[in-house]
């Protein structure tokens, strides 16, 4: 699918199969107030490729769009976890931003074992209040936040993902544990 997103409106506008070597080619006018996407959709999962950059001088704009197969099985890592954590305000608390980078080195999309499990899921630390999701790679209702778990109920394509949260510490605290699950 050719997807065209404007400010005043957004939607596919052109499909096309690909050839038996997984070719494709769209052919539109652009419009310079918008932004053109492709996606495809295999193995009941929607990937999307980079935004197209539209080059007058190009005849051609090239576009990778990968896909894969899907396990739950798959292995999904914590490659970093990166914590700022701000100086205590008047009240107390301290104001902490963490930013999470998982990791799907493997081949296949890490899908749950069924459609209401999570595909990953992180222990936070304790005593936290008012999580707030940030800019992440998914979609904020596929992204779930309850007491000290985060869980993700979204499949997770080959790659590097991102999840930043923000929360704050309670007043008063003196020593803070950040659980580790994974190697990092």
């Amino acid at each position: 699918l050719l997807h065209r997103v404007m400010m005043s409106r957004q939607g596919p506008i052109d499909s096309v199969l690909s050839g038996p070597d997984g070719t494709f080619r769209f052919q539109f006018r652009p419009d310079t107030g918008a932004l053109y996407l492709t996606s495809a959709r295999w193995a009941g999962i929607e990937y999307f490729a980079a935004p197209i950059i539209i080059d007058r001088r190009s005849q051609t704009d090239l576009v990778l769009l990968a896909v894969a197969d899907t396990s739950s099985k798959a292995p999904v890592e914590l490659a970093s976890r990166h914590l700022v954590i701000r100086a205590p305000a008047a009240d107390g608390t301290r104001s902490v931003v963490e930013l999470l980078m998982l990791d799907n080195r493997g081949p296949n999309t890490r899908v749950g074992h069924d459609s209401i499990d999570a595909t990953w899921i992180a222990v936070l630390p304790p005593g936290i209040a008012r999580v707030q999701l940030g800019d992440t790679d998914f979609a904020t209702e596929v992204v779930d936040v309850q007491g000290d778990t985060l869980r993700i109920r979204a499949p997770i394509p080959p790659g590097q993902r991102q999840i930043t949260l923000q929360y704050q510490l309670p007043a008063g605290i003196r020593r803070w544990a950040i659980p580790v699950v994974d190697s990092v």
